[in-house]
């Protein structure tokens, strides 16, 4: 009887190894399948962002050559209407970055990202209301110092955006404007 019982646990033993052995394989199988749709996730993740902040990056290298020929032509309905175009350009750039699900790595990024945009349109409404009230003769000199801080604001949360991607490894396209000036 000995013999048969031992038999059975071995018979036993080998049937719960094999079945050990199954059970790791199969969960190293979906973890290697989670790591790899995880990677893919991320690259496309990376991949739209970076489209979209492109061309939102040649659109505004585009709109300050504009502006500044605006500004030297002392056109301030021009100005007017480029920041009123700039306004609704970076609404919808900020809308489409705020539909992009960031995988955890670029979630700070992504954060970032959304407060530089909401800076720019605060700066560029701020500096709508002072050329409306260029046009209409009012003082000007509170709406000169609220552009001027919010300009800094936008500066700095650009910078820090800056530092994100540089610890990210990510690096955006060159505009024209940034291959004139290296």
């Amino acid at each position: 009887m000995r013999t048969k019982r031992n038999v059975k646990l071995r018979g036993f033993a080998l049937t719960a190894l094999v079945a050990l052995l199954a059970a790791v394989m199969a969960a190293s199988v979906l973890i290697s399948g989670c790591q790899s749709e995880k990677q893919k996730k991320q690259a496309e993740f990376k991949a739209e962002w970076l489209s979209l902040v492109s061309a939102f990056e040649k659109r505004v290298a585009a709109d300050d050559k504009k502006g500044s020929d605006l500004v030297a032509r002392n056109d301030v309905a021009g100005v007017i209407a480029l920041i009123n175009s700039r306004i609704t350009s970076v609404d919808g750039v900020l809308k489409k970055i705020l539909d992009l699900y960031p995988p955890e790595q670029y979630q700070r990024m992504q954060a970032i990202a959304i407060y530089y945009l909401a800076s720019l349109l605060d700066q560029l409404n701020a500096q709508k209301q002072l050329y409306d009230a260029v046009l209409a003769g009012r003082p000007t000199q509170d709406l000169t110092d609220t552009v001027g801080k919010l300009g800094t604001k936008t500066q700095a949360v650009g910078a820090e955006l800056g530092v994100e991607l540089q610890r990210l490894g990510i690096k955006l396209p060159a505009t024209s404007e940034d291959q004139k000036q290296q």
